[in-house]
C-alpha cells in the first residue's frame, strides 16, 4: 500500500499510525508480511514448513487475510497478492464499530507491508512493480476511524494528540487529492470523507490548519473542476471553525449572509452533498444559540432549517432540539419547527409547565404540584423533563447548614401531612443529591445528609432511590461524583467503595463505569499507584468480562474508561498490559475474572497482600487500609492542598452515615 503519511504523530498515537502506514516493509518482522495465496493455504511461510505448525502460529489477522484472498481471478503479476476489497473493508468496519483500535491498525499494518492486487465487485484495481494505488475506499474508511478517534479527545486534556492527528489528516487529504488526480474518471466525491477529515483537522481550533484546509479545497477545485462543490466545502469549513471556536458573532453573520440553498446554477447532486454536510452543524449551531439565549439568531436559523432544509432533520435531531426547547421553555420555537412532543404530552403536565417555570416558585411547591397532578417524575413520559427543578432546590440563595436545619422539618412535615407519594419523595432525594454534589465540598454534603437522615429521621434510604432510567445520577451513585470533586477525599472514596462492595455482595447495589471513572480519577491524584491498581483490578474482577464480545471474540475497555490508557496519564495502562488482559478473556471465553484464571493479570497490578474484603479476611482488609493511610500521610505522595487529617475525618463521618442509613432503614419492609 502506498505510504499515506509522514512521521507527524507523537507518543502512542504516533507509534500506532506510523507502524500502520509509514514503516518501511523491510523493517517489519516476518510475521507482518503478506504471502502468496499458495503459501498461506499450504502453510509454506518461512519458519512454518509444516501446515500444522503454521495453523498453530497463525494470528487472527492472518485468518482475516486468508478469508479475503482472491482465488477466482488470476493476477497478471504472480508476486503480488490478490485480495477482495469488500471483505477487507467489512472487517475494518467491524473492528471500528467494536472500538478495537489495536486490531484495526494491526490489520492496516499488514496491508501496508506489501503490494496488493485489489479485486472489487465491479472491477480490479491493478498495480505494477513501480506504482501502488490505494483504493479510495480505504481513505473513506480511515477517515471514519480518525473521526471516531477525535471524538474521544478533549481539548483541555489531549492537545498534543489533537494537534498531531490534525497534521496527520492534512497529509491524508493531500494524498487523497493525488489519488483523485490519478483516477478522476473512476473516483466520485465522497461527502462523508470530507466531513470527517475537516472535522478532525478543525478539532485543533487552529486558524493555520483551517487555512491549509481551504488551500487543499482550492486544489480539489483544480482536480475535480467542480466549483460549486468546493464552495460548499469552504462554507462548511468556515462554519465548522466558527462553531468549534465559539466565535458566535462570526457564526451568526456567516449563516445570515452566506448560507443559503437554491442558488442559481447549483445542481441537484450538489444540493444533496450540502444537505448531508450541513445538517449536523446546523443542529449544533441551533443548540448553541438556544443555550446562549440568542433569540434573533436561533429564530433566523429555525426558519432557514424549516424552509431550506425541510427533509434533513431525522428523529434524533428533532429529539435533541425538542429537549432543548423544553428545558428553556421555548414553546413557540418548538411549535414552529414542527416538533411533536409538546403537542403530544400529557395534558396535566402541559398545563403545569408554565407554573413550574415561574421565578418565585419553590422546590416544595414543585413537589406538591407533581403530587396534585399525579405525575411520576420517572415514568417514560416525564423522565428528564423536570431537570430544571435542580435550580429550585436552594432557591436564590447559597444556603448554609442553618438553612437546611429550618427547611428540612418544613419539607418532611409537608410530606407527612399530605401523604406525599413515593415517586415524588424519590425525586426529592435524587434532585437534592444532584444539587449537593455539583459544587459543594465533601464535608458539607455529608453534614446535610446526616441532618436529613440522622437528625430528622427521614426514612427513605438512598438505596431505594435508584432508578434505571437515570442510572448514574440516582441513589448512591452521586456520592462517587462527590468524592471526586473533593480535594481531600481519597480515603473517603476508599471507604465509600468498600461499603458499596458489601452492598453489591448482598445484591443491593451495582457499579457503573462512571463510578469507576470517578474512583480512578481520585486515585490518580496520588504519586503511588497502589489505590489505582486496586480500583482497576476490582473493575476487571467485577465487570471486565462484560466487555468481551462473544461474536468477534474481542475485548476492550468501555468508552468511559478509555482515558486511563492515555500516555499523558501517569498510571496509564500500557498497550502490552491491555493485550494481556484481552488474551486472558479470549482464553477463558469471556468468563468472569478469578484469581486462578487471571493470575497473569493479578501479577501486573496487585501486590500479594493488596486484597481487602473480597476474601473475607478482615485483618488483610485492615492491612490494606493502613497501608493506604500511610501513603496519604506522606506529603511527597499527595497533591498540594490535600489534608490527610481532613480526609480521615470525612471518611469516618461517611462510614457512620452509610452504616446508619443501612441499619436504621430496612428496604424490604417498605410498601
Amino acid at each position: 500500500m502506498n505510504r499515506i503519511i509522514k512521521r507527524y504523530i507523537t507518543g502512542n498515537l504516533e507509534k500506532t499510525l506510523y507502524d500502520a502506514f509509514v514503516a518501511d516493509t523491510r523493517s517489519l518482522n516476518k510475521s507482518s508480511k503478506l504471502y502468496s495465496p499458495q503459501d498461506i493455504f499450504n502453510g509454506k511461510r518461512e519458519g512454518a514448513h509444516n501446515p500444522k505448525i503454521h495453523q498453530k502460529n497463525r494470528t487472527i489477522t492472518d485468518k482475516w487475510l486468508q478469508d479475503a484472498l482472491n482465488t477466482k481471478v488470476e493476477t497478471k503479476l504472480p508476486k503480488i497478492i490478490s485480495l477482495q476489497l469488500p471483505l477487507i473493508l467489512k472487517t475494518l468496519q467491524r473492528l471500528r464499530a467494536t472500538n478495537n483500535t489495536h486490531f484495526y491498525f494491526k490489520l492496516m499494518k499488514k496491508l501496508n507491508s506489501t503490494k496488493i492486487h485489489w479485486v472489487t465487485t465491479s472491477h480490479a484495481t491493478s498495480v505494477n512493480e513501480f506504482e501502488d494505488i490505494v483504493p479510495p475506499e480505504f481513505y473513506h474508511e480511515l477517515s471514519n476511524m480518525l473521526y471516531k478517534l477525535s471524538l474521544r479527545m478533549k481539548s483541555f486534556k489531549n492537545e498534543d494528540e489533537i494537534d498531531a492527528l490534525s497534521k496527520f489528516t492534512l497529509k491524508l487529504i493531500s494524498q487523497y487529492l493525488e489519488l483523485l488526480e490519478k483516477t478522476k474518471s473512476k473516483t466520485k466525491c465522497n461527502s462523508s470523507f470530507w466531513r470527517n477529515v475537516i472535522s478532525v483537522v478543525l478539532k485543533s481550533k487552529s486558524l493555520v490548519y483551517k487555512e491549509q484546509v481551504l488551500t487543499l479545497i482550492d486544489k480539489l477545485n483544480v482536480v475535480s473542476g467542480d466549483a460549486n462543490l468546493c464552495e460548499i466545502l469552504k462554507d462548511y469549513t468556515n462554519l465548522h471553525f466558527y462553531l468549534e471556536t465559539d466565535q458566535l458573532l462570526k457564526l451568526e453573520h456567516y449563516i445570515q449572509s452566506c448560507l443559503t440553498l437554491n442558488k442559481p446554477g447549483k445542481s441537484k447532486k450538489t444540493e444533496e452533498i450540502q444537505l448531508k454536510l450541513f445538517c449536523p452543524l446546523l443542529v449544533r449551531t441551533l443548540q448553541k444559540y438556544i443555550m446562549c439565549g440568542m433569540v434573533d439568531s436561533y429564530d433566523h436559523l429555525a426558519k432557514l432549517m424549516v424552509l431550506d432544509y425541510p427533509s434533513i432533520l431525522d428523529e434524533h435531531d428533532i429529539a435533541t432540539i425538542d429537549n432543548l426547547c423544553e428545558s428553556n421553555a421555548l414553546t413557540t420555537l418548538s411549535t414552529y419547527l414542527g416538533l411533536s412532543s409538546l403537542a403530544n404530552e400529557d395534558i396535566a403536565f402541559n398545563n403545569l409547565r408554565a407554573s413550574l417555570l415561574k421565578q418565585d416558585i419553590s422546590f416544595l411547591d414543585i413537589l406538591q404540584k407533581l403530587k396534585d397532578n399525579n405525575i411520576d417524575p420517572y415514568s417514560t413520559m416525564y423522565v428528564g423533563k423536570l431537570d430544571f427543578a435542580i435550580f429550585k432546590v436552594e432557591g436564590n440563595k447559597w444556603p448554609n447548614l442553618k438553612y437546611w436545619k429550618q427547611e428540612f422539618p418544613r419539607i418532611l412535615n409537608h410530606f407527612k401531612e399530605n401523604k406525599m407519594p413515593l415517586p415524588v419523595q424519590i425525586f426529592f432525594v435524587n434532585t437534592l443529591m444532584k444539587n449537593l454534589v455539583g459544587d459543594r465540598y465533601v464535608g458539607y454534603v455529608i453534614d446535610v445528609l446526616q441532618m436529613l437522615y440522622v437528625d430528622f429521621k427521614f426514612d427513605l434510604p438512598l438505596g431505594d432511590c435508584q432508578k434505571d432510567c437515570a442510572m448514574t445520577t440516582t441513589g448512591y451513585h452521586p456520592l462517587f461524583k462527590m468524592v471526586e470533586y473533593g480535594t481531600s477525599a481519597i480515603m473517603c472514596s476508599f471507604e465509600l467503595f468498600e461499603h458499596m462492595l458489601k452492598l453489591k455482595k448482598r445484591g443491593q447495589f451495582e457499579f457503573f463505569p462512571e463510578d469507576f471513572s470517578y474512583l480512578l480519577t481520585i486515585a490518580g491524584r496520588l504519586n503511588d499507584n497502589m489505590l489505582f491498581n486496586y480500583y482497576f483490578m476490582k473493575y476487571l474482577e467485577l465487570y471486565g468480562h462484560q466487555s468481551y464480545d462473544v461474536k468477534t471474540k474481542l475485548w476492550s475497555l468501555p468508552d468511559r474508561l478509555l482515558w486511563i490508557t492515555g500516555e499523558n496519564f501517569k498510571f496509564g495502562i500500557s498497550e502490552e498490559s491491555l493485550k494481556t488482559i484481552e488474551n486472558m478473556y479470549i482464553e477463558n471465553g469471556g468468563k468472569q475474572l478469578t484469581r486462578d484464571s487471571g493470575e497473569r493479570v493479578f501479577k501486573l497490578f496487585y501486590n500479594k497482600d493488596d486484597q481487602t474484603t473480597d476474601d473475607g479476611n478482615k485483618n488483610r482488609a485492615d492491612s490494606f487500609k493502613y497501608k493506604l493511610q500511610d501513603v496519604l500521610r506522606n506529603k511527597n505522595l499527595t497533591e498540594e492542598g490535600y489534608s490527610a487529617q481532613t480526609d480521615f475525618y470525612y471518611a469516618d463521618l461517611l462510614v457512620s452515615l452509610l452504616e446508619y442509613m443501612e441499619t436504621a432503614h430496612n428496604p424490604t419492609s417498605r410498601d
